[in-house]
């Protein structure tokens, strides 16, 4: 993240603490158009490596060669894989909602088509919630496994199998208490109105929701770390404090974000609470950058020893797309058991801020992988659509020590897999009576264990529907959208035409108007894609 020069005029004022004698003031006037920048070049950007030692699946004999056995099988692509030889499938949850919002920026405002890079399928499916079962009160799992088989829209000689999860909701008073650090990027570059006084109007949003057994400090960093707000409760008076250092947050200098990271991991240590929810919460407008303070590897080592304490980190993401390292992001997040979200536009930042970040704050099940065993005799190949960098060694489904995804009260996951029948068999269809054709076996931790814990369930004929459910029918127009965006190597007879229809039809109640948004999307790149 490089920052403006600190003689810009909107952003020449010094940072305070905020005492308790302090009153407070009048939210910042946002400013509309970027100024010129003459950015400092960042002592070091930092790339920290993913602590999961997954990779994408080398072409070997495991692998099928469709859909063309001339061209060479891509290398970020999840590929066919032969039943016969291996049957088992596993992947973590570790899934954000990022790349969705990123889309959206690079459809609606820059008006063109996304890198592909860009694109990963799995956020963009998991961007929407879907309406399954929620876990019934007392329920021996704290969320719910839901599985689906209905004809491939994008080719019709396969099938798709849908495996979703759904954390159960919690009430008020089952809300623990949360010890949280707000760890804000204030150098130059987030002076513009989209960055920091989107940010501060809404975190404000996020403070009211607070209880007063919650706790917040505030630092924010430039070129150096500045003590906005020490560790407060989030009482009357509490709130009144934070949305006033809030307010304060200004925007000079470059990014040097090492001393801060590692202030918020010492607040957040000092003032955990065993019984509660402890996470930093860190937003910033580009790559992470530490200066002399911290190396890449110490910077990783921080965040996973304090994983490993049950302190999480959540990061939001702010500015242009181009100018965003969110791989470097995200990576930050997986490695701190956290989230990462990318915040466009005010609809999104309270969407994120008042919703989604409360609900990851006060996560359910942490460390929560999928394995899918499928029948040989039934099942000739399979691919796992998108999860590309989630995939796990099987023999890692077993093992604690491997670290997977966490899912927070009330939200949904949602995976897909295609999958090509045994000769002989039809195309795609279940016979009625026929054995199990998948076993779908789910192991996650309770947020404060380090044992887990693993249940399963079986797919069989009763699981197929010829007339696919709504959660089916948008999940999959999601999908083909992404294997369009992407130009996906296996995205066969995709097209734009038949996502927007079959999320036309599956629009349901559209609390906050997704789903609709969706199919403007649909059409803004079809426009684009030449």
């Amino acid at each position: 993240d490089d920052g403006e020069d600190s003689d810009t005029d909107e952003s020449v004022e010094e940072d305070t603490a905020v005492s308790e004698d302090d009153v407070p003031v009048d939210d910042s006037t946002v400013v509309d158009d970027d100024p010129a920048t003459d950015p400092d070049m960042p002592e070091e950007e930092v790339d920290v490596e993913s602590d999961s030692d997954s990779d994408v699946p080398e072409p070997d004999d495991l692998i099928d060669e469709s859909p063309d056995a001339d061209e060479e099988l891509p290398e970020d692509e999840n590929p066919f894989i032969f039943t016969a030889v291996e049957p088992e499938s596993t992947f973590g949850i570790d899934v954000d909602g990022a790349s969705y919002s990123l889309v959206r920026r690079y459809l609606t405002y820059n008006k063109y088509m996304p890198p592909i890079e860009k694109v990963r399928i799995e956020e963009l499916i998991n961007y929407h919630d879907y309406d399954y079962p929620v876990p019934e009160a007392g329920a021996l799992h704290p969320f719910s496994v839901t599985v689906e088989m209905g004809p491939c829209p994008w080719y019709d000689q396969h099938d798709l199998l849908m495996i979703g999860l759904k954390g159960h909701d919690l009430l008020p008073e089952e809300r623990k208490p949360s010890n949280l650090v707000f760890l804000i990027d204030g150098s130059g570059s987030m002076l513009p109105a989209a960055r920091l006084p989107l940010l501060k109007t809404a975190l404000k949003k996020l403070v009211d929701n607070l209880t007063a057994v919650d706790r917040v400090g505030i630092i924010r960093f430039n070129d150096e770390a500045h003590v906005m707000l020490d560790p407060t409760l989030a009482t009357t008076s509490g709130k009144t404090l934070m949305k006033a250092a809030i307010d304060s947050l200004t925007a000079n200098g470059s990014t040097d974000g090492g001393a801060a990271i590692q202030m918020a991991y010492d607040w957040a240590a000092i003032n955990k609470n065993n019984d509660g929810n402890n996470r930093i919460i860190l937003a910033t407008d580009g790559a992470f950058n530490v200066g002399a303070t911290l190396t890449a590897t110490q910077l990783k080592d921080l965040i996973v020893t304090n994983r490993n304490a049950f302190i999480y980190l959540t990061v939001l993401g702010f500015g242009e797309p181009a100018e965003l390292n969110d791989t470097n992001l995200q990576t930050m997040a997986e490695n701190g058991n956290g989230n990462y979200f990318y915040i466009d536009n005010e609809k999104e930042a309270d969407r994120v801020l008042n919703r989604k970040v409360l609900g990851t704050i006060f996560a359910i099940a942490k460390d929560v992988k999928v394995q899918v065993e499928f029948n040989p005799s039934k099942v000739l190949k399979y691919r796992l659509i998108g999860y590309d960098k989630k995939v796990l060694e099987n023999e890692d489904f077993n093992n604690d020590a491997v670290d997977a995804g966490e899912l927070g009260a009330g939200h949904t996951v949602t995976a897909f897999y295609q999958i090509e029948y045994v000769s002989g068999m039809s195309p795609y269809l279940f016979a009625p009576g026929a054995d199990d054709f998948v076993e779908v076996r789910l192991r996650y931790k309770p947020p404060e264990s380090t044992e887990s814990t693993m249940f399963d369930t079986k797919v069989t004929a009763a699981h197929y529907l010829s007339e696919p459910s709504e959660n089916f029918a948008f999940a999959s127009a999601v999908t083909e959208w992404g294997l369009l965006l992407r130009d996906s190597y296996y995205k066969f007879d995709a097209s734009y035409d038949n996502a927007k229809a079959r999320a036309e039809a599956a629009l349901g109640t559209d609390e906050w108007g997704l789903r609709a948004e969706f199919v403007t999307l649909v059409d803004a790149a079809k426009e684009y894609d030449n």
